[in-house]
């Protein structure tokens, strides 16, 4: 598995050094960044890294960072384009 995010992806982590974040060790960071704020281009690339599977389960588990993880707009597309 590739450990760095590619600069594509590092552009939603404008708060933090993107090099900085590990794809294994911050993986549900990542994909809540991604599913909440990323484009489709950034989704194909979630799935493409961690499988339909994780990203769906990430999707609709509450996160630890805050209350509402993956935003409900983002979860429901989940449903939709990560068969």
């Amino acid at each position: 598995m590739q450990q760095t995010l590619p600069a594509t992806i590092g552009r939603l982590f404008w708060d933090t050094d993107p090099k900085k974040l590990d794809i294994g060790e911050h993986q549900r960071v990542i994909i809540e960044r991604v599913l909440n704020l990323g484009t489709l281009a950034d989704w194909h690339w979630l799935v493409s890294v961690y499988g339909a599977e994780v990203v769906r389960e990430a999707a609709f588990a509450k996160s630890h960072l805050r209350a509402n993880g993956v935003r409900a707009e983002s979860a429901r597309l989940v449903e939709m384009l990560v068969a």
